[in-house]
């Protein structure tokens, strides 16, 4: 299959984009298609064109003038086929976050607040350029090629302007006055929603039932049990997860204030981004695309995947208390980079004390008339030349250094890099020591 479409940003380009899959079968259809003069894959979304089609093609567009990292991004295209309106997107290679949750990839804390600050990050910007989403979701949130999250599907959105709600949301998402279709707040609408989403996020479940039949249906599944008997909610919750520890107090103070039933009593998203919890650590875009690449790509072949951080980033913005380490062993001499030249007699029962190079130090005996010629010619550490009838073969810069044996009366401590020589004592002879 294939759709004759127009682009504006190519002059006098027009192409069929050729249908590789079909993403969502819903209300409106979403295909995957392929470009060939561009060489890229993209997310065509489909409206009837009826009545019906029309008017959610008509909020659809209220995405047209939205540019930010955490919204889908809009390809300008005009479709030229007759049997529908169509709106064309960057295609969202890691599907939605449905699908993300309920297999158990967000599994620590700071990976389901990372995504959840973006989250916020594109609500607030949506309500910033004067548009409610109104059905915010796990299928209406994507991840993208980057690894960033992207909020999609503005069918059912309306601007602040609007008196009378017209989107009825989705069933156990939508806030309490948008299922009662009296909602006259809606950025508080989007804070309800996107807490149930935060929830989800964390505990791989919706946190109630909407069950409208049933107005006695009173058990931890509830709203009412969780307006009613908060701490008992938040405790059988704890006990149906069997980890009391899931649901931090200050999880669960950010948590009662987005889900409150009085919209006026939720916080704003200033407010949500000044809560304790939400300050908590997060994870940078490199750690993120890391640590998410894994779980969505395990065949992946390692040669095809970045390095991995030395240390993953965490950011807070709550003040973090370190603790620097004591570094183990003894610390080292630098080495001195120019040659020094000194000349110390020594006699046959004075003590030479060179300090530097090794930790251990390196002890070496003398005769009383013969020379030892130290020098730093090697990378490997120090060099001897042969005496007529002995020798001392001193080399590497082992940390455990190179012992050996002792004369009686003559010991010479060679402790790291030949630094210092200390004169004890004259003898009728002098004795030249290159070091």
């Amino acid at each position: 299959m294939e759709i004759p479409v127009f682009l504006p940003n190519r002059p006098n380009t027009k192409e069929s984009l050729r249908v590789t899959k079909t993403l969502s079968d819903g209300k409106q259809k979403v295909l995957q298609v392929f470009s060939p003069s561009a060489q890229q894959t993209y997310a065509l979304k489909l409206f009837p064109k009826n009545l019906y089609g029309a008017s959610q093609y008509k909020k659809e567009k209220l995405m047209y003038k939205l540019n930010h990292s955490n919204v889908i991004q809009r390809i300008p295209m005009v479709c030229c086929d007759e049997r529908f309106f169509a709106t064309l997107t960057e295609f969202a290679k890691y599907g939605d976050f449905f699908d993300i949750v309920t297999k158990g990839h967000l599994n620590s804390e700071t990976l389901i607040r990372t995504y959840f600050h973006q989250l916020i990050e594109g609500i607030e910007y949506i309500h910033s350029q004067g548009v409610a989403h109104l059905d915010l979701k796990l299928e209406n949130i994507m991840l993208g090629a980057d690894f960033q999250l992207k909020i999609i599907d503005f069918d059912q959105a309306q601007m602040m302007t609007d008196k009378i709600i017209t989107s009825g949301g989705t069933v156990a998402y939508r806030a309490p006055e948008v299922m009662n279709g009296t909602c006259s707040h809606f950025t508080a609408a989007d804070v309800y929603s996107a807490g149930v989403i935060l929830y989800a996020f964390k505990a791989r479940e919706f946190p109630f039932v909407e069950n409208i039949a049933d107005p006695d249906f009173k058990d931890h599944r509830s709203y009412f049990t969780f307006t009613r008997n908060n701490k008992n909610f938040w405790r059988m919750k704890a006990q149906v997860k069997k980890d009391k520890n899931l649901f931090n107090e200050d999880f669960i103070q950010l948590l009662n204030g987005m889900l409150h039933e009085n919209p006026s009593q939720r916080p704003s998203i200033q407010e949500i981004k000044e809560s304790r919890w939400y300050k908590g650590p997060v994870l940078d875009k490199h750690s993120l695309a890391y640590e998410m690449r894994f779980k969505l790509e395990p065949n992946l072949s390692m040669s095809l995947i970045k390095k991995k951080p030395e240390k993953l980033k965490i950011e807070s913005k709550l003040p973090l208390i370190i603790t620097p380490r004591t570094p183990k062993g003894v610390l080292e001499t630098p080495i001195t980079p120019k040659r020094a030249l000194l000349e110390t007699p020594i006699t046959s029962k004075s003590l030479l004390e060179i300090s530097g190079t090794s930790k251990r130090g390196i002890e070496t005996p003398r005769t009383p008339r013969k020379i030892l010629e130290i020098s730093l010619n090697s990378k490997r550490g120090f060099e001897t030349p042969i005496t007529p009838k002995s020798f001392l073969d001193i080399s590497g810069t082992s940390k455990r250094g190179i012992e050996t044996p002792r004369t009686p009366k003559k010991i010479l401590e060679i402790s790291g890099i030949l630094k210092r020589v200390q004169e004890i004592q004259k003898t009728p002879k002098n004795i030249l020591i290159t070091c």
